[in-house]
């Protein structure tokens, strides 16, 4: 549904629900639990546009193995079940990526195996059309390699809340904020695209 939705009021709606995540991310952080599957479709929204972070961790299938969201997943928790308040940060960045193409699928015309295959060797997905230049860099900062390396969610909620005043359309684009990011660093040019 979100894909056919066009309004100039939408990017409004973007910032309530991200930082809204973000802030629940930032608790759960808070108090040591790991959700596993953050991603739109584990998003309520509900009255007033209050966005909540739905269906806690991860599931066991009927066999008891578990599954795994890869194209929603940072690489260390595909290869080596490492799930960490990092991994939810990676999939932070999916998230934000999902909105921003209105209900977009990452990596579309890729399957899981490639997904891997391609993060592992450095590739990030490009900005969404019309994405603000701030978003795509938080998107980047959520998907560094290195977990460690990663912004935990009480800075992403930081940084979002400092920004999302910024957030007003004018035409169909989007004002970019100066400065105001306690989140280190700019666009990360060196982020390898495969040939």
């Amino acid at each position: 549904m979100l894909k056919k939705l066009r309004h100039r009021h939408l990017i409004t709606l973007f910032a309530i629900c991200t930082t809204n995540v973000a802030d629940g991310m930032a608790y759960l952080e808070e108090k040591n639990s790991i959700h596993r599957d953050l991603a739109a479709r584990n998003v309520l929204v509900g009255e007033d546009n209050l966005c909540k972070v739905a269906d806690f961790g991860l599931s066991l299938s009927s066999s008891g193995s578990r599954k795994i969201p890869y194209k929603w997943s940072a690489p260390e928790a595909i290869s080596h079940g490492r799930f960490s308040n990092k991994s939810d940060v990676w999939s932070f960045g999916i998230l934000l990526y999902e909105i921003f193409t209105y209900g977009g699928s990452p990596y579309p015309s890729h399957n899981n195996h490639e997904v891997f295959y391609l993060i592992s060797s450095g590739y990030r997905m490009p900005a969404p059309p019309k994405c603000p230049p701030h978003i795509y860099d938080l998107m980047l900062k959520c998907w560094r390699e290195s977990a460690e390396e990663r912004p935990d969610f009480s800075e992403v909620l930081d940084y979002l809340e400092n920004v999302s005043h910024y957030w007003t359309v004018s035409g169909n684009n989007c004002s970019d904020p100066a400065e105001g990011s306690k989140i280190e660093g700019s666009r990360e040019e060196s982020v390898d695209q495969p040939e």
